[in-house]
Parts: C-alpha cells; structure tokens; sequence
C-alpha cells in the first residue's frame, strides 16, 4: 500500500489517458461506422437489376466502403478533438471551472469542439458547429446519467 501522496501522484499521472482516449474514439467510430454501414447499404441497394450481378456488387461494396469510412473517420477525429480540448481545459482552466456543473463542462467542451472541428468551412459554420457539438454532448451527457443511474452502463461523461 502505498501513502496518501503516492496515490494522488498516481492519480493525476495521466496513466489512464490512452485508456480514455481510445474508449472514446473507438466508440464513437464504431457508432458513425454503423450508420455509414446502413446508409451504404441504402444506397448501394440496386435501383434496376438489369445489370450484371459483378457491377451490382461492386455498387454495393463501393457504396458501403465509402459510407462506413467517411462517417466512422469524422466521429473518430470529432471525439479526439473532444477529448483533447476536454483536456486542454482541465489543464488550464481547473479552478475556474472547478465550481461549474459536469454538464456544463461538457457541452462547453463540445461547443468549442464542434466549433473548431468546423472552423474552416467559415463562421456561419463555426456557429452552427459549435451549436451542434455542445447540443449533441449535453444530450449524450444527460442520456449516460440517466442510463448510470438505472444501473444499465458503468462509466460517466468527464473528462
């Protein structure tokens, strides 16, 4: 066992931050990954099938492999960003957030986020990014607090 100091070193010793990081990227690209799939698998559907069966397939497969991708790889990189700016203001900004709520932490987190992963598309979509990101986490938060309460899921949104 070790003393008092040694396990609040280990506590704040980042050891759990790739941990963190790939839960919450690999979630959120599995989920996008799963949406792509079924919206590939829309569209890919054949609309005649007078063609042959090989260019029928291939429709498909191109459809589904291009969906599940591009979605699964904007979440992934959406979270990461999330998760680094989540950190970001932990690290800078501990005191002054320390008597703000865990919601409001995260849809500002997911405001900024959502801000910045659409900054460059220019300011209406800054705006609408930024709309979005913290609206989507807020409700991701209140939904995991209330699935934890029921028992049904065993971690909380912090960062």
């Amino acid at each position: 066992m070790g003393s008092k100091a040694e396990n609040q070193i280990e506590q704040y010793s980042g050891q759990d931050f790739g941990d963190k990081i790939s839960f919450t990227v690999g979630v959120s690209y599995m989920l996008a990954s799963s949406i792509g799939l079924v919206k590939g698998a829309i569209e890919g559907f054949p609309r005649s099938l007078n063609m042959p069966k090989k260019l029928i397939l291939n429709n498909f497969f191109n459809a589904v492999g291009k969906r599940t991708s591009s979605y699964g790889q904007a979440a992934a990189s959406a979270s990461m960003l999330y998760y680094f700016v989540g950190a970001g203001m932990n690290l800078l900004f501990e005191d002054e957030l320390a008597d703000i709520n865990q919601l409001k932490k995260n849809m500002l987190c997911g405001a900024i986020s959502g801000a910045v992963y659409k900054s460059t598309l220019g300011f209406v979509p800054f705006i609408v990014g930024g709309i979005v990101g913290g609206g989507l986490i807020g409700s991701v938060t209140l939904l995991v607090e209330n699935l934890n309460r029921k028992g049904v899921v065993a971690f909380e949104m912090k960062f």
